[in-house]
């Protein structure tokens, strides 16, 4: 898995609870290096979190510093599909030529993605899927599925993945 670099987004776009730090807010444990208190027991969200850009090689442009989207993968089915949920820095940040080239060059190989902001009108989502793979899906249907993934949202999974013709995901 690769480094971080000087990418510190996901320091300042998610909100964390347990330090009282709201979203798109600096973390007060920010420093120049990433984290000062990285050596440290954190908060789960910091510890657990792995981004695309370092878990899976994507291209540089689209280190979340650069790009302004932090993705996610919450899923992975049995034939290696996944849910992204792309979090943007900016509700205009899936619209650069580099962040849609990507997410539509992975959804025409069957990976969903659900984009997400949270403006002052409240959160909007955006899905982007292959219809064709997945008649009748919409962005509320990737919310409700994302937002359930528990025990018992596994299996509400593997329940949309039959009823659009995926396969059905790994319980893993």
């Amino acid at each position: 898995m690769r480094d971080c670099g000087e990418c510190q987004v996901c320091c300042w776009l998610y909100c964390i609870p347990e330090l009282d730090k709201p979203p798109r807010t600096n973390c007060k444990h920010q420093c120049a290096s990433g984290c000062a208190i990285h050596e440290q027991p954190r908060p789960p969200i910091c510890t657990d979190f792995v981004c695309c850009w370092k878990k899976l090689d994507w291209p540089e442009e689209l280190r979340p510093d650069k790009c302004h989207v932090v993705f996610s993968d919450c899923h992975c089915g049995k034939n290696g599909r996944r849910i992204f949920v792309a979090v943007q820095a900016n509700p205009y940040a899936r619209l650069r030529r580099d962040v849609k080239g990507w997410a539509e060059q992975l959804a025409r190989r069957g990976h969903l993605f659900l984009f997400t902001y949270e403006g002052e009108e409240g959160p909007e989502y955006a899905g982007l899927f292959n219809e064709r793979l997945y008649p009748g899906c919409s962005a509320q249907a990737l919310l409700d599925i994302v937002t359930s993934l528990d025990s018992g949202g596994i299996q509400q999974v593997r329940d949309w993945h039959a009823r659009h013709g995926g396969d059905a995901p790994d319980a893993g």
